[in-house]
């Protein structure tokens, strides 16, 4: 499906590409549309790229993700966003009022991107439901973060996204409108028809992206693990940082691979989480 950019975004990204594809200053780069997601969140490229002096002509695929710098924004993160960081408000079987929560355990919270507490509550999440006793099957080998419950949130966090993306515009129109007198509305299903244009491409590419910074993030705790040890090799943290910590290359490579085209894979990794494809592979391979 066609997607519509402007002249100032098709502008940045042959900048954009000119510097990912290291192209000297001679070199003539012009950028075909080919293809888009149902919301314009996606898009693929086509360069063609002159020599000015060999006078050839080179063309490549070129893959632009907003998700990614969506999700790279810095932004106010909570830092430890787990469960039990999270209270829910039950309401009675008879009262009108509905769920609600309050998030506590404000004190590592600062700016970093946006993508920190989304990939760090899935990744703990399966941690947790390890610690109460999740147990294994062939269709989830691994514990994570059910895909159906990272699926919802995508839709409803790229709806928002979507519908603060257009609050503008509404907030223009409902200011014309009050000027010249007329009656204002504001449309109740605004919300529901901004989920309806998430489609599922865009929800796979959202989570995959989130997977990128999961294999980051995991990395990184896995180092901590280590720290907590104390370089006790008895330690338990010690010992499964020691197991994991190497499948870390597998999970990288797999990410280049899905992220190179391979489509299959990619729907694996979101699936089952990067990690656990990553375990998965590492025991088929022994």
């Amino acid at each position: 499906m066609p997607v519509e950019i402007s002249h100032d975004e098709k502008s940045a990204l042959m900048a954009e590409a000119r510097t990912l594809l290291a192209l000297p200053e001679s070199a003539k780069l012009e950028l075909a549309l080919l293809a888009g997601g149902a919301t314009g969140q996606t898009f693929k490229l086509e360069a063609t790229i002159v020599d000015a002096e060999e006078g050839e002509a080179t063309t490549v695929a070129i893959s632009s993700n907003r998700f990614a710098k969506m999700l790279s924004t810095t932004t106010v993160t909570h830092g430890d966003f787990h469960p039990n960081n999270i209270l829910m408000k039950i309401p009675n079987e008879d009262a009108e009022s509905s769920y609600s929560c309050v998030i506590v355990d404000h004190e590592m919270t600062k700016g970093r991107p946006a993508v920190f507490d989304i990939a760090y509550h899935f990744m703990v999440l399966g941690d947790m439901r390890y610690s109460i006793g999740w147990t294994p099957s062939p269709g989830e080998p691994g514990p994570y973060a059910p895909l159906a419950s990272r699926q919802a949130f995508a839709r409803h966090y790229l709806s928002q996204r979507l519908l603060a993306t257009a609050m503008p515009r509404i907030n223009n129109l409902i200011l014309q409108q009050t000027a010249s007198g007329a009656e204002t509305t504001i449309d109740a299903g605004a919300e529901e028809a901004m989920a309806d244009g998430v489609s599922v491409a865009d929800i796979t590419e959202f989570l995959f992206e989130v997977e990128k910074f999961v294999y980051a993030e995991r990395v990184r705790l896995f180092l901590i693990w280590l720290l907590l040890a104390g370089g006790d090799p008895k330690h338990m943290l010690f010992g499964g940082a020691q197991l994991y910590l190497p499948r870390m290359t597998i999970a990288r490579d797999l990410l280049l691979e899905a992220a190179a085209g391979n489509e299959e894979l990619k729907q694996e990794i979101v699936r089952r989480g990067i990690i656990q494809t990553a375990n998965v592979d590492a025991e088929a391979k022994h």
